[in-house]
């Protein structure tokens, strides 16, 4: 058993995410909904991702637009705070960029 089958995760989606989305078409758009009831059930089942600024991050990959691209997310006790999506092929050059966005939204929580 894992932590996640006593956990009821609550799903954030962050400003910046929710505009990348609004870009995207209603095919890709379904896509990422199939991804996130995914990550809901089970936030850690993805690969993590180092990170200096936050302990619990993630990414998702997934294919946009013909393009390869990650979905990348931070787990908080039990809420999963979706910061948005990267291209794969800038390997994580835009990582700093994205979580700097999220961790400004995270403050405004407090």
């Amino acid at each position: 058993m894992q932590r996640s089958d006593f956990v009821n995760f609550e799903l954030k989606l962050g400003k910046y995410f929710l505009e990348q989305c609004l870009e995207l078409s209603i095919s890709d758009r379904e896509k990422i909904q199939k991804r996130l009831i995914l990550l809901k059930e089970n936030p850690f089942r993805n690969k993590s991702i180092y990170s200096q600024r936050f302990n619990r991050l993630f990414r998702v990959r997934i294919e946009l637009e013909k393009t390869a691209k990650r979905i990348i997310y931070v787990v908080i006790g039990d809420k999963i705070f979706v910061a948005g999506f990267t291209d794969r092929d800038k390997d994580y050059s835009d990582l700093d960029k994205l979580l700097q966005k999220l961790e400004q939204e995270l403050d405004s929580y407090k």
